[in-house]
């Protein structure tokens, strides 16, 4: 497998460096899933203590970009939601799961200001703390301490490692565990 580490450190300092997002192919997300789990197999697998540890180092630092890409991702997201640049990103390439993320979030946004304002009906106004996907509820937490290592969520997916004060949606069972150690505070949005 071709390595995707370049492309990924390529976009990682270029949306560090924008203060807009960043146009990004539709299946880019699906490859730094597939460079993970390459490396993960590989660091699971090699013989050699020294190979087992290179590549272990290495999915360490891809996911910490990959998560840390993500994180600022949503900062501008949410970031260009709040200012009211609503539809703003609908000709920008983005990949498909953060294309929905943009628009279950105007969704809420949008829902939460007319619930203030008392514009329509309390039915379809969801719980802006917790967002339900396909495979189950996620809580959005604001992490008190960092996070070194990745963590295994419910959903079988990796999450982490965290910064201190990253805003992060976690699944509700792992958010859990994180506030009751005091690792992390839910964030509530409604």
């Amino acid at each position: 497998m071709r390595s995707f580490y370049p492309e990924l450190n390529k976009f990682w300092e270029r949306e560090r460096k924008s203060k807009e997002l960043i146009g990004l192919k539709n299946d880019f997300f699906e490859r730094a899933r597939a460079y993970l789990n390459h490396l993960e197999s590989l660091a699971h697998t090699e013989q050699d203590p020294l190979l087992k540890e290179l590549f272990n180092k290495r999915w360490k630092r891809v996911t910490y970009l990959v998560n840390d890409f993500i994180n600022l991702r949503i900062e501008k997201h949410i970031r260009q939601t709040l200012d009211g640049e609503f539809h703003e990103y609908s000709e920008m390439e983005m990949p498909h799961e953060e294309r929905k993320f943009r628009e279950r979030l105007e969704k809420l946004t949008s829902n939460f200001r007319e619930a203030v304002h008392g514009i329509g009906t309390e039915e379809g106004n969801e719980d802006l703390s917790t967002v339900l996907d396909d495979e189950g509820g996620k809580q959005l937490v604001n992490m008190i301490k960092s996070e070194n290592q990745p963590m295994l969520g419910s959903d079988l997916k990796n999450y982490g490692p965290f910064k201190q004060h990253d805003l992060v949606f976690l699944p509700v069972e792992n958010a859990r565990i994180m506030i009751k150690k005091s690792q992390a505070e839910r964030i509530i949005l409604d």
